[in-house]
C-alpha cells in the first residue's frame, strides 16, 4: 500500500505498510542496533574507568527512574501508533490528525503529575533508592540530579505522544535514524565531559546532547512525511479521554512488566545491596537486552501491520506475522544462546573482574527475556487487533510475581534475588497470556513455533557445561563466538524455513 499524501498534504515520502517501507524500518534499527551496541562497547568502559562503578551505579538509578517515569505516557503512545495505522489503512485522514492530537493533549495532562513529583517528591525518592547517599556526592547535588531527570522524563512523555505518528505511518525509520545520529553525538558529549571530570554530569550531560539532538530530527522528519500534522494541544471531552486511556491504559500493563523486568530491580539493588551493584546488574541486563533488541527487529513493524491491514487484507497480515515471527525467534535463539554462552567472558574481558557479578547477570536475566520473547509476537499481534487485556493480564502477573519476589529475595540473598524474580515473573506471566491468547483464538490458535528455540537452548547450555564463559583471551572469545553465529545463524533460519525473499514476498510492493 502506498501513500500519496497523509492529512490532506504531500508526504514527501513514502508511508504504509509496503515492501519498501519494511525494508527501511527493518534495515534502520537494524543498523541503528548494532552501531549502538558497537558504540556502548566502546563508551561504557572509557566512561566507568573515569566517573568510577559508584558514580555509573547512581546515574544508573536515575535512569531507572527516567525510564519509570516515562510509565506516565500510560501506553498513550502506543494507542496514537495503532489509530494511526488504522485510520491510514482506511484512508481516513480527519480521523488519523485527530488521533494524533488527542494523543498528544492527553498526554501533556498525564505529565502534570510528574512536574508536581520533580517540585516535591524527589526527597523521598532519594531516600529510597540511595538511603546511605552516594560517595562524592552531596544530597543537594543527587536531589537536582533527580528533578533534572524527571523534568527531561516529562518533556519526553509528550514529544514521544507527537512522534508516534511516524511509527503508525509505518515509518519508524525516521526514529531509528534520528536515534542513530543522536546516539554518535551523546558519546562524543560523554566522553569529552568525562574526561574533563564532570563526573555524574557527564553522564547526564552526554545523555540530554543525545536526546535534544534526537527529537529535532525527528520533528524534521514529522514536517516532511505528515506536514498537516501539527504539533497542537487541545482540551480532549471526556468520550475521547475515556476511550485513550481505557486501551492505552492496557498497554501500559504490558509495557509495565518490561520495565519491573530491568528497571526496578535495579532501584530494589540501590535500596538493599548499593549503587555499586547497580552498576553491575545495568551492564549485566543492557547486554541482554541488546540482544533482546536485535531479536525484535523483525517484529518492529508489526503493530502498525496489523492494525492496518487486518481488517481489510487479513491474508497478507497473517502472512506477515508468521514470517516476522519465525524471523525473531531466529535472530533470539542465536543472539540469546551467544550471550548466555559467552556473556560471562566476555563481561571479565571488557570490564575487568570488578565488575564480573556483570556477567552472572546476563546468564540468568538471558533466560528470563528468552521466556519474554516467546510470547512477545502473539502480544503485539493482540494489541494491532484491539486485544489489549490479553497480554495486559499476563503481564500483570509478571509485574506481581517479579516485583514481590525481587524485593523479598534481593533483601535475603542479595544481587541474584532480583534476577530470580525475572525469571519467575516472566514464567507466569508468559504461561499465562498463551492460555489466554488460545482461548480467544480458538480454531485460529497456533502455538508459537518452537523450531529454533530449543535447539539454540541446548547448544547454548552445552557451550556453557563446557567452560566458555571462562575463556580468558580476546582472540579466543571471538573467534568461538564467530564460529558459533555462523553454524547457529543458517541453522536456525533454516529450522524457521525462512529465506532472504520470505518476508517481503507477503506484502505487494
Amino acid at each position: 500500500m502506498r501513500a500519496t499524501a497523509v492529512a490532506g498534504g504531500s508526504t514527501g515520502g513514502e508511508t504504509g505498510t509496503s515492501g519498501h517501507t519494511l525494508r527501511l524500518v527493518i534495515r534502520s534499527a537494524t543498523v541503528a542496533a548494532v552501531a549502538g551496541y558497537l558504540v556502548d562497547l566502546v563508551v561504557i568502559p572509557l566512561v566507568v574507568r573515569h566517573v568510577g562503578a559508584t558514580t555509573y551505579g547512581v546515574w544508573a538509578t536515575g535512569a531507572s527512574i527516567l525510564a519509570i517515569a516515562a510509565l506516565a505516557d500510560v501506553g498513550v503512545r502506543a494507542e496514537v501508533a495503532r489509530r494511526v495505522a488504522t485510520a491510514f489503512g482506511d484512508g481516513d485522514h480527519q480521523a488519523l490528525r485527530r488521533a494524533a492530537h488527542t494523543g498528544t493533549s492527553v498526554l501533556a495532562l498525564l505529565a502534570v503529575p510528574l512536574l508536581l513529583v520533580a517540585a516535591f517528591g524527589v526527597p523521598a525518592i532519594r531516600s529510597f533508592v540511595l538511603p546511605a547517599g552516594a560517595p562524592g556526592q552531596s544530597t543537594a547535588s543527587i536531589d537536582l540530579f533527580l528533578r533534572v531527570v524527571i523534568l527531561a522524563a516529562t518533556a519526553g512523555v509528550v514529544l514521544n505522544g507527537h512522534f508516534a505518528v511516524l511509527r503508525g505511518l509505518q515509518r519508524n525509520d525516521v526514529e531509528t535514524r534520528s536515534v542513530l545520529v543522536a546516539t554518535l553525538a551523546g558519546a562524543g558529549a560523554t566522553l569529552g565531559l568525562a574526561f574533563g571530570g564532570a563526573g555524574l554530569w557527564a553522564l547526564l550531560g552526554g545523555w540530554a546532547a543525545q536526546t535534544v539532538l534526537q527529537y529535532a530530527l525527528q520533528w524534521l522528519g514529522m514536517r516532511r512525511l505528515a506536514p498537516d500534522v501539527r504539533f497542537r494541544l487541545a482540551r480532549p471531552d471526556r468520550g475521547a479521554l475515556a476511550a485513550f486511556l481505557g486501551m492505552s491504559g492496557l498497554v501500559l500493563l504490558s509495557q509495565v512488566s518490561d520495565v519491573i523486568d530491568s528497571q526496578w530491580d535495579k532501584l530494589v539493588l540501590s535500596h538493599y545491596v548499593g549503587p555499586s551493584s547497580v552498576a553491575a546488574f545495568q551492564l549485566g541486563t543492557m547486554l541482554v537486552l541488546t540482544a533482546k533488541a536485535l531479536a525484535l527487529l523483525p517484529l518492529t513493524p508489526l503493530l502498525t501491520a496489523t492494525a492496518e491491514l487486518g481488517r481489510h487484507h487479513a491474508a497478507r497480515a497473517q502472512a506477515l506475522y508468521v514470517s516476522l515471527e519465525r524471523a525473531s525467534f531466529a535472530a533470539g535463539s542465536v543472539v540469546l544462546g551467544a550471550a548466555f554462552a559467552f556473556g560471562p567472558a566476555f563481561v571479565r574481558l571488557w570490564l575487568g573482574d570488578d565488575l564480573s557479578a556483570a556477567g552472572h547477570a546476563v546468564r540468568l536475566f538471558s533466560v528470563a527475556v528468552l521466556l519474554n520473547l516467546y510470547a512477545a509476537p502473539l502480544a503485539v499481534r493482540a494489541f494491532g487487533e484491539r486485544a489489549h487485556r490479553l497480554p495486559a493480564i499476563g503481564s500483570l502477573v509478571n509485574v506481581v510475581v517479579n516485583g514481590a519476589l525481587s524485593i523479598v529475595l534481593t533483601s535475603r540473598i542479595g544481587f541474584d534475588g532480583a534476577l530470580y524474580g525475572s525469571i519467575a515473573g516472566n514464567v507466569m506471566g508468559t504461561a499465562i497470556f498463551l492460555v489466554l491468547m488460545r482461548r480467544h483464538m480458538g480454531a485460529q490458535w497456533r502455538w508459537p513455533s518452537l523450531r529454533s528455540i530449543p535447539v539454540g537452548v541446548a547448544v547454548a547450555g552445552a557451550l556453557a557445561a563446557l567452560h566458555a564463559g571462562e575463556i580468558s583471551t580476546w582472540p579466543l572469545l571471538l573467534l568461538a563466538a564467530t564460529l558459533y553465529i555462523a553454524v547457529m545463524a543458517p541453522v536456525c533460519a533454516r529450522l524457521e524455513g525462512l529465506s532472504p525473499q520470505t518476508l517481503l514476498s507477503v506484502v505487494r510492493r
